[in-house]
């Protein structure tokens, strides 16, 4: 007797079989949500320990300066001054290098954990931290949860997309805008209607105000993707591209008009571009060891121009007295660098073909790109075993995205959001500098297309290994492997 209940004589062999026939009890499994928060958790947690141990409390160097010290000067209530100048020598100019968005984002991080260059730079890991998890959320609306997964711990630990983060650069927040732009790119295809494309508009506008360069996603990513919508007629698609376009301009217009009324010349977003114009169009950059890059030497050399601010911090007096008696703001000199530039590149028209192509190379590891790892590390402020572990994994993802973009291909599901991020990138590159860091928009699209191989590689082992296991019902488990086959996407 067991339990008051009579026992039943079951044969020794019968009572064997029964144990084996027995189902397994199920092992529990982590729900999407909680796995993804672990992964974007541990990313953070990487991000924290490598920016603690490489750059703790150091103060901000190269373009950090700029954007901690004017994120500074805007908690402290001066506005979107230029911060050298500022704490050069006191001059107090209104500024636009870049667009506002991080600057904002750090001045409102200063308000809430102090001004500490350490805790500036953890508040910037948490945009990592977001990144990781919109990046999962986009894998998992192209090709389902496991997928998304794969896609959150690929960007958690690939070293381009937290290399960034202790150097207090927009960058970490831009990966942030980019992923959202793909999630609701892929929401609007899956659902064209008004409030999905102004919901791709409004992030397209903030992704702009983070990098201006962002811009250009308007006319690469959106309008075609609204046009390639066949189920819509063209007065639906007409009206998306107006809301997507109507939208944008809307998150823009405060920063624009800001601009347009502060400044002696028309400065709409930024005017970055001049600045970049003369440091990558010089005879330093059209030949020899910097071919295809830039150099501080040919920024603003004539003292008419204004001079750079490695000069101003040589001679200040000089540089003070310059500004001072020449200019009324910096978009006079902006203005007169920027068509210094143009002048160079319209006198050397016959190696602006070879200076592009070098560029091009630069920014995709094709040329020259053992400098470009010393470059990033001396002048970026990486170590150097980051930046040549950076490069050694963005050449397997690169590889990797490439049967990423196939895969999703032969399951019908759109490519273009991914692939405007090449656009984009290349397009940078050409027209302006291949910094490294202004990869990130395809470091982004790549840890996605990474986490797409990554599922469909288990979904073959798997099924190998179902198909060894039970001779005889190979072929059938077999037949659910390939690519083509369709993949139902959870919605995000």
């Amino acid at each position: 007797m067991t339990g008051g209940l009579p026992e039943r004589a079951v044969p020794d062999g019968a009572e064997r079989g029964a144990a084996v026939a027995s189902p397994a009890v199920p092992r529990p499994r982590l729900s999407f949500r909680v796995a993804l928060g672990l992964v974007a958790v541990g990313g953070f947690l990487l991000r924290a320990v490598f920016t603690l141990a490489t750059t703790g409390d150091d103060p901000a160097t190269g373009d950090g300066v700029y954007f901690s010290g004017q994120a500074d000067a805007l908690a402290h209530g001066l506005g979107f001054i230029d911060p050298i100048l500022n704490q050069a020598f006191d001059l107090r100019l209104q500024a636009a290098h870049h667009p506002p968005l991080y600057v904002v984002y750090l001045a409102l991080a200063q308000k809430v954990v102090g001004d500490s260059p350490e805790l500036l730079r953890l508040a910037t890991s948490l945009a990592g931290l977001a990144m990781i998890v919109v990046v999962g959320l986009v894998g998992r609306r192209i090709a389902g949860e496991r997928a998304g997964l794969i896609a959150a711990v690929v960007a958690a630990l690939y070293p381009n997309l937290w290399a960034n983060d202790p150097l207090l650069l927009s960058e970490p927040l831009y990966g942030l805008m980019i992923a959202l732009v793909l999630l609701c790119a892929y929401r609007l295809w899956d659902d064209p209607r008004p409030r999905e494309a102004a919901v791709l508009g409004l992030v397209l506008g903030l992704a702009t105000l983070t990098r201006a360069e962002a811009l250009l996603l308007f006319v690469i990513l959106a309008l075609p993707l609204v046009l390639l919508c066949r189920q819509l007629d063209k007065v639906a698609r007409a009206v998306l591209v107006a809301v997507v376009f109507a939208t944008g301009a809307f998150v823009m217009a405060p920063w624009v008009g800001h601009n347009l009324y502060r400044f002696n010349q028309p400065v709409t977003l930024s005017y970055g571009l001049a600045g970049v114009l003369t440091q990558a169009n010089c005879d330093r950059t059209y030949e020899g060891e910097y071919l295809g890059y830039w150099h501080p030497d040919c920024s603003f050399l004539d003292e008419t121009l204004g001079p750079s601010a490695q000069q101003c911090l040589r001679t200040p007096a000089r540089c003070a007295e310059i500004y001072g008696a020449r200019f009324g703001d910096e978009s006079d000199a902006a203005k007169l660098g920027q068509q210094e530039g143009l002048d160079y590149i319209s006198a050397h028209r016959g190696r602006v073909p070879v200076v592009v192509a070098a560029r091009v190379g630069r920014i995709w590891g094709l040329f020259r790109p053992g400098q470009q790892v010393r470059i990033d590390a001396v002048g970026e402020g990486r170590p150097l075993w980051v930046s040549r572990l950076a490069l050694i994994t963005f050449y397997e993802l690169v590889a990797v995205g490439a049967v990423g973009l196939w895969l999703l291909r032969k399951r019908k599901v759109p490519i273009l959001p991914l692939v405007s991020m090449a656009v984009l990138v290349t397009a940078v590159a050409a027209i302006a500098i291949p910094v490294t860091r202004y990869r990130v928009p395809v470091e982004v699209a790549l840890a996605v297309l990474a986490g797409v191989v990554g599922d469909q590689c288990l979904t073959w082992w798997r099924a190998r290994r179902h198909a060894g296991a039970r001779p005889g019902v190979g072929d059938g488990a077999g037949a659910t492997t390939d690519p083509a086959d369709p993949v139902e996407p959870a919605r995000a």
